[in-house]
């Protein structure tokens, strides 16, 4: 049980300091083209691929 909790926390504080970095990432880029956005979009899809297979290694992992 201790575990799984540290797991879920730690999922949390990962996304939650992509979103921080997002942003501030934005703010910067605000005034690039909208195809530089577009390749930002597509790179946050990979990264949120790779951190599902992660994720999902883990799991098996534990088991």
């Amino acid at each position: 049980m201790n575990m799984e909790i540290r797991q879920t926390q730690k999922k949390f504080c990962v996304t939650c300091t992509i979103k921080i970095k997002f942003k501030q990432y934005r703010k910067e880029t605000t005034y690039l083209p909208l195809l530089v956005r577009k390749r930002e979009q597509e790179q946050q899809k990979t990264k949120q691929k790779q951190q599902q297979k992660q994720q999902q290694q883990q799991q098996q992992q534990q088991r």
